[in-house]
């Protein structure tokens, strides 16, 4: 069965998920979305993660700090 955790950084929205793996562990993997014009709408603009892990909440855990490193990294870019 899949876990899902989102929360918001830094004013994107983190979507990360754990999902099963064939061959035992999880994998780990987030979405970085932007709010977008509209109700509801968000967009994709990065992806970090698939990690394979052992323990699903690791898997979530290390999506979750690489969408951090990865929304950090690319607003010094910005600056």
């Amino acid at each position: 069965m899949a876990s899902v955790l989102t929360f918001p950084y830094k004013g994107y929205r983190v979507l990360c998920t754990a999902t099963p793996t064939t061959h035992g562990g999880f994998r780990g993997a987030a979405k970085i979305l932007w709010p977008a014009p509209g109700l509801f709408q968000e967009q994709q603009i990065g992806h970090a993660g698939d990690t394979i892990r052992q323990k699903e909440q690791v898997a979530l855990e290390s999506a979750a700090s690489l969408a951090r490193d990865w929304i950090d990294q690319h607003q010094e870019a910005l600056w």
